[in-house]
């Protein structure tokens, strides 16, 4: 699946733009940056992995990441409109 026809909700977003950030990535520091319930991280994760947006590393440096494909469109999310950007980049509100 391409970018365009990817099912990508807001929470997608964010974990997009989280990844283009800091880069490889364990679930816990995912967890961390974004506030997000780490069971929530993970089925985005696995979401976006199933649309061939990220990718599930082992070895050496284990964690996930944007794949080759996504990397080389890493601006996709900068050039969003700026209400969509305003979305990704705001804090995500705490529980209650």
């Amino acid at each position: 699946m391409t970018w365009p026809e990817a099912r990508v909700t807001d929470t997608g977003l964010l974990v997009l733009h989280t990844l283009r950030c800091a880069g490889t990535i364990s679930l816990a520091r995912l967890h961390a940056i974004t506030g997000l319930d780490e069971s929530d991280a993970e089925s985005e994760l696995i979401d976006l992995g199933a649309d061939g947006l990220v990718t599930r590393l082992s070895g050496d440096i284990p964690g996930w990441s944007l794949t080759d494909a996504l990397a080389v469109r890493a601006g996709t999310v900068a050039s969003l409109p700026d209400v969509c950007r305003t979305r990704v980049l705001s804090p995500v509100p705490g529980p209650g």
